[in-house]
């Protein structure tokens, strides 16, 4: 578990224009695009991902790929996907369309 989450990590810190902060939401670690933050990890085991609510609607087909994904109780522009048994390279590609968005 700990390498998806170092990986994941670094591929999100690479993208352009990343910056990490503390998330508004009191995660610590937390991906910013500009002001907006994007992606913030709960710990080491889960990432919440902003997709947006319209973003969700538009990306069931890749989320299905996901097996440990929920939508966040709390907004429905996030998304949780738990990193124990989730597909490394698919939940990426999800950062990668929050990041998309978030510019």
């Amino acid at each position: 578990m700990s390498d998806d989450y170092h990986r994941l990590y670094d591929a999100i810190k690479r993208l352009p224009g990343v910056h990490e902060g503390q998330s508004r939401f009191g995660s610590p670690v937390a991906f910013f695009r500009g002001r907006r933050e994007f992606a913030h990890f709960h710990e080491r085991e889960e990432i919440d991902i902003r997709l947006t609510a319209d973003g969700v609607a538009r990306h069931r087909r890749l989320l299905a790929k996901v097996p440990n994904w929920c939508p966040n109780p709390y907004s429905d522009d996030w998304v949780i996907v738990r990193l124990r048994g989730s597909e490394v390279d698919t939940t990426l590609k999800l950062v990668r369309k929050a990041h998309e968005r978030a510019a």
